[in-house]
């Protein structure tokens, strides 16, 4: 009966001895805090020019705040010796994170300097050396305190041969006023237009600032002889800091009629800003000879050939009259005269 004693007796022993060393070897026999094992953080260093403090108990720190993070650490300064590489290796240097470049742009007359982001690939087409950048088209934008703009147009820029820029002449805007036509000396006004009665019409111009002229009038609903007919386009051309000419054409119906042909009108003006809401001026009218619109063969690498009868739509006539008595050859112009008001908002 000894033997099982003995050995309950040194199996106690044992198993004592075990669990006195887990117990030893435990971090709070040892009089550390135990460590949670669940998160695992990898420490981070303090930044150099940031002393750290020493760690304080969970249970003594009182709920603050989180700290803003430290400022980045101010770039080394560079020797004076160093020197500066001018040459750039695209294959070895890193591409630099791609930044819109904003190209200014040519400052309208009336409205905002605007900016434009340049055109850009994407970093894995970009090389150290940046392409040359195109020129930039003058960008318009026409705004008014409290309105939102609504629409940006490019436009380039067509300076009158006087060196004049349209786009510093007063008489740019969009206007709406009445043309009468002008009878010759001694002609009744119920047969100044070939034996008809005088002309009159209302006008609807409109003067860019870059030189170019878009008109409407009333014989555009009208019928003929003188309507219905397309609007007119064309250019003006400032001729001192109150006067310009303008030219422009538009199409109408032949009359009488005649198939397949249209014919259309070639109008020159000269004129001057009254005021700063008021144009007047002079409008001589060439009605011009009918144009064929008949198609035609081409060869393969061919373009349809101007029609002759068609030059003078392109053609500045020759001379100027404010008195239709003047003018003594064929094919003179009906003589107007005009006043216009700026349309304002």
């Amino acid at each position: 009966m000894a033997y099982p004693s003995r050995t309950i007796t040194i199996r106690t022993l044992v198993a004592a001895g075990l669990l006195a060393g887990l117990i030893g070897a435990h971090p709070l026999a040892q009089g550390r805090p135990e460590r949670d094992t669940r998160r695992v953080l990898p420490p981070q260093p303090a930044p150099a020019s940031v002393p750290t403090a020493p760690a304080t108990p969970a249970s003594d720190q009182a709920p603050t705040a989180m700290p803003a993070p430290p400022p980045d650490p101010a770039p080394a300064p560079v020797p004076a010796s160093t020197p500066v590489p001018t040459s750039v290796d695209p294959v070895s240097a890193p591409t630099p994170a791609a930044a819109p470049v904003m190209v200014p742009q040519t400052e309208p007359r009336r409205g905002l300097l605007l900016t434009r982001p340049a055109a850009q690939g994407p970093p894995s087409e970009q090389s150290a050396v940046p392409p040359e950048e195109p020129p930039a088209l003058p960008r318009y934008l026409t705004v008014d305190p409290g309105v939102a703009p609504v629409a940006v147009f490019d436009s380039v820029e067509f300076p009158a041969p006087n060196g004049m820029n349209p786009r510093d002449h007063p008489a740019v805007g969009a206007y709406f006023g009445k043309a009468m036509q002008v009878c010759a000396a001694g002609v009744a006004p119920s047969a100044c237009n070939a034996g008809q009665q005088a002309g009159v019409l209302l006008m609807n111009p409109v003067l860019t600032g870059d030189g170019l002229i878009i008109a409407d009038d009333s014989y555009t609903v009208l019928p003929v002889p003188f309507g219905p007919h397309a609007a007119a386009f064309g250019q003006w051309t400032p001729t001192s800091q109150t006067d310009f000419t303008a030219e422009y054409t538009f199409i109408t119906r032949t009359f009488p009629p005649e198939a397949n042909t249209v014919t259309g009108v070639r109008a020159r003006w000269i004129a001057k800003v009254l005021d700063a809401d008021t144009l007047v001026g002079y409008v001589n009218a060439y009605f011009l000879k009918p144009t064929p619109v008949i198609w035609a063969p081409m060869g393969p690498d061919e373009f349809p050939a101007y029609p002759a009868q068609a030059l003078p739509f392109v053609t500045a006539p020759n001379g100027f009259y404010k008195d239709p008595a003047l003018c003594l050859t064929d094919g003179c112009p009906q003589v107007f005269r005009f006043t216009l008001k700026r349309i304002r908002r």
